[in-house]
């Protein structure tokens, strides 16, 4: 089993691997900080949520009833400041998983040309057709296919 071709040498192939290495861990390096970064500003922008809403509360009276008191204000506070520090946090998942996405097809089309497109195509049909509301939406459809009791 040959590897490589006649001419090359494995030797000549430890630069291509080394940038691969070095890609890598900047790559990584780049995504760690990003995530520290957003993580920071995310609970930076929930304690300034918190603060404007305990502000808020400070202003209400209790002579002067309205939908909004004290009780559904700390309950504001509970439930909706941590789910947007949380949304900002998984902002950079979606980036980074757009970004990756876009620099495969790329490459893939680069290198493999038509070919890349039947496996992206294939690959595209095998997720629609595993897809939990497809599968369920079939099975609404299909007609006669019911479960069978196994009663005498």
């Amino acid at each position: 089993l040959k590897l490589l071709p006649e001419d090359r040498d494995v030797w000549d192939l430890i630069p291509y691997f080394s940038g691969i290495l070095v890609l890598q861990m900047f790559s990584s390096i780049l995504s760690n900080y990003s995530q520290i970064s957003l993580k920071r500003l995310s609970l930076r922008i929930q304690a300034s949520l918190e603060s404007m809403i305990y502000d808020k509360i400070l202003m209400f009276s209790v002579l002067n009833p309205s939908d909004h008191d004290e009780g559904s204000i700390s309950n504001y506070i509970n439930l909706d400041a941590p789910k947007v520090k949380d949304a900002l946090e998984q902002f950079v998942w979606v980036f980074e998983g757009a970004l990756t996405l876009c620099f495969c097809m790329v490459i893939g089309f680069y290198f493999y040309d038509w070919k890349f497109a039947v496996c992206l195509g294939v690959f595209g049909l095998g997720v629609c057709v595993t897809s939990p509301k497809f599968v369920a939406t079939a099975a609404r459809t299909s007609g006669p296919c019911r479960a069978r009791s196994f009663r005498r």
